[in-house]
């Protein structure tokens, strides 16, 4: 195909053998350029095709506490030759998300390890193959709470546990909307087309029931369904006696244009059970939307925040067929990824849009393996538990299912317009610290006393930081709403239970997204007549809508934040607040940024967040870690040290130089390059150059924007 790097091509310069390492590894070490500038980016990708998987679990105890688990991955992640796989395995890490933030999994590192390493051994696999262990893997079935999930009793109304079956459809593979082979949406009368309904979600619900562990204590028997006891390093049981034998009728076939239909069997055998669990991941993976979902998510994880519609149909069509009939074959999705023309030349082609913002945990490798860490003593010690948790983004620890971002946010500063059939969001602070003020009590302003506390609306000045809330996406994943979560307090949102309004933890159950996510209106002075499209749209006043409750809304009274339909003026005013923007996001001038559309895969916190608090700590960190303590890390950056320690006119420019090169692509700004090169020419201590240069440089645009 035209559209890839023609076979012939030739060897690679240091440049764009600098932009494929950052693509296809945690960053570029001087050692792969060095090789590549011999090599053409095909052979190179094939080359990593033929690596066997490095994994990260061995049969050690990882205890109770992350520290192991961090170790093994930053390991592999630094030194591991089968880099493509490794950044495969990360990228399948935000769609198959497993987080032990806030669930039982924190007790379970040994068993977290084990399901990281199902997503290396099927990284450059098949994405079929995939789905099935994720599935049969413990550390999946506790986060998403199917295993233990047991068949509804007959005549009750009682349901199977949805949270696997909706969030394997609505992240995993299909996603909400009906897409074209270009990911752009299929559209119905102008509106977009749901993908499935509730019934194909209680239908799978059904599907995923009947499964428990592997007992950990051999001798009570062959498996346990007390998650406290079950071996979280081997597949799950089948416990035939729980699982759901009614009829389940599933997406529509060619065969079955109504729905395929699993039939009743009371009498099912355990193979027959296997045999419903593979018809029902068989259904769902020849959904047609499987190919241009799942390729569009890992283009914006590797490459770039806003593949072309092209790029994305081209990619799908792989993924469908990889030249031999073989469908989801992800070996030939990462080559077509890696090889394709706007990859290669995108930042060429079109400067304006191409690339993306990196991940913090991303910038951090790269800057570990340009300055050719390694680790402290015989065993891989690095020290950097904290800042990996300062960073929001360690591995496997995620706020929620939707992973550290939600993959369709889009921040204002990063935007351009809509593609036709996107759906303009609520046109509210994004990302933005606010406090929300009541309409009819002037100076009162929303205020929590706490975790599990109701909250109130006061106009007490004791502890200003309690009444500071961040606006985010809706954590429930709805397209339109809003959370908010405080800021004193993280990961605590506004939710309502009872009737009443409460800060509360976040927990990974489908019912605390639902009340922890919002409709934000302008005003409910129209409640009861027709609403027009400037009162459905929220500036400075707005009204909360509970998700869950439709026609319910937050409102205080008797100062007290509760939920309640809306019947009176006086209920309308008390359910009116305005939103006073305290704390803008800060991020540098938008023309030094790609901008994004609908659906750009940043980060959040936002660059200005991270860059300006945590990123910078995080470079003390390395400074002080790595740069100050050669003796015992070896090389260490020792390389940096040497070049930015020179001081004449040509070995500063060498510098600066191999800075751009290695870090920011080429595409150093005249800007940088000139406080660079002040800092070089006036720093007469040597590691205050190092230590003002990577810091100035960790937290700039040139360095968080992957071109």
């Amino acid at each position: 195909m035209g559209v890839f790097l023609s076979a012939n091509a030739a060897a690679m310069e240091p440049l764009e053998a600098v932009r494929l390492l950052q693509q296809g590894t945690f960053g570029p070490s001087q050692s792969d350029v060095n090789r590549l500038e011999n090599m053409t980016a095909e052979q190179w990708v094939d080359e990593q095709l033929m690596l066997p998987p490095t994994f990260q679990y061995k049969g050690q105890d990882f205890g109770r506490r992350p520290m192991g688990r961090y170790r093994s991955w930053f390991h592999s992640a630094f030194y591991s030759e089968d880099q493509l796989r490794q950044r495969m395995a990360f990228a399948l890490s935000q769609i198959f998300v497993v987080s032990q933030a806030g669930t039982k999994l924190h007790n379970h590192q040994s068993g977290l390890v084990t399901y990281y390493d199902t997503l290396i051994k099927h990284g450059l696999g098949n994405y079929r193959d995939l789905m099935y262990d994720v599935t049969m893997h413990p550390a999946m079935g506790v986060f998403l709470t199917y295993a233990p999930n047991n068949a509804a009793p007959a005549n009750s109304a009682q349901e199977a546990d949805e949270n696997y079956a909706r969030e394997l459809l609505q992240l995993m593979s299909i996603g909400l909307y009906e897409l074209n082979m270009d990911g752009t949406f299929k559209l119905e009368n102008g509106e977009r087309i749901e993908t499935y309904t509730q019934d194909h979600i209680k239908a799978f619900a059904k599907v995923f029931t009947g499964f428990c562990f592997q007992d950990i204590r051999r001798d009570s028997g062959n498996y346990t369904c007390d998650d406290r006891f079950g071996d979280y390093t081997v597949p799950l049981i089948r416990a035939l006696g729980r699982h759901d034998k009614t009829e389940k009728r599933l997406f529509p076939t060619p065969e079955h244009p109504d729905g395929q239909i699993l039939a009743a069997n009371s009498g099912m055998s355990h193979d027959e059970f296997e045999d419903e669990v593979d018809a029902a991941l068989d259904n769902i993976f020849a959904h047609p939307n499987v190919a241009p979902f799942v390729s569009e998510r890992l283009i914006k994880m590797l490459v770039t925040s806003n593949p072309s519609p092209n790029y994305i149909k081209d990619v799908a069509s792989v993924f469908n067929d990889n030249g031999q009939g073989v469908k989801g074959d992800l070996a030939a999705v990462a080559k077509a990824i890696l090889l394709h023309n706007e990859a290669r030349h995108g930042h060429i082609n079109d400067t304006t849009v191409f690339g993306k913002v990196r991940e913090p945990l991303l910038a951090l490798t790269h800057y570990y393996r340009v300055l050719d860490v390694w680790q402290d003593g015989d065993t891989p010690e690095y020290g950097f538990y904290g800042l990996a948790d300062s960073l929001f983004s360690a591995p496997m620890m995620a706020p929620s299912v939707f992973n550290f971002y939600q993959f369709n946010y889009a921040h204002p500063l990063l935007t351009r317009a809509a593609a036709p059939g996107d759906i303009d969001p609520p046109d509210i602070p994004s990302e933005e610290i606010v406090q929300l003020e009541s309409d009819n009590y002037p100076n009162h302003f929303i205020h929590h006393y706490g975790d599990g506390k109701q909250v109130r609306i006061d106009n007490s000045t004791d502890n200003i930081e309690a009444t500071k809330w961040k606006i985010v996406p809706g954590i429930a994943g709805e397209t339109g709403t809003i959370s908010l979560e405080s800021v004193d307090t993280p990961n605590h949102y506004l939710r309502h239970k009872g009737g009443g309004i409460y800060l509360d933890a976040y927990t990974n159950t489908n019912l605390y997204r639902q009340d922890a996510s919002w409709k934000a209106r302008g005003d409910v002075s129209w409640i009861g007549e027709t609403q027009t499209s400037d009162q459905l749209t929220c500036v400075n006043q707005c009204a909360l809508e509970s998700l869950n409750y439709g026609n319910e809304y937050m409102r205080h009274k008797s100062w007290v934040l509760i939920r309640t339909p809306i019947n009176s003026v006086l209920d309308q005013a008390d359910s009116t607040f305005s939103f006073h923007l305290v704390e803008p996001i800060q991020a540098p001038d938008s023309n030094t940024l790609p901008p994004a559309s609908v659906g750009e895969n940043t980060v959040s916190p936002v660059l200005g967040v991270y860059a300006e608090d945590a990123m910078l700590n995080g470079f003390n960190f390395i400074f002080h870690n790595i740069l100050k303590r050669p003796e015992a890390n070896r090389a260490h950056g020792q390389r940096i040290v040497s070049l930015i320690g020179n001081k004449t006119d040509e070995e500063v420019e060498n510098a600066i130089n191999y800075i751009d090169l290695m870090f920011t692509s080429g595409e150093m700004s005249d800007a940088m390059r000139n406080e660079i090169k002040h800092i070089m020419q006036h720093q007469s201590d040597r590691y205050r150059s190092v230590r003002d240069t990577m810091m100035m440089l960790f937290t700039s645009p040139d360095f968080m924007v992957q071109r």
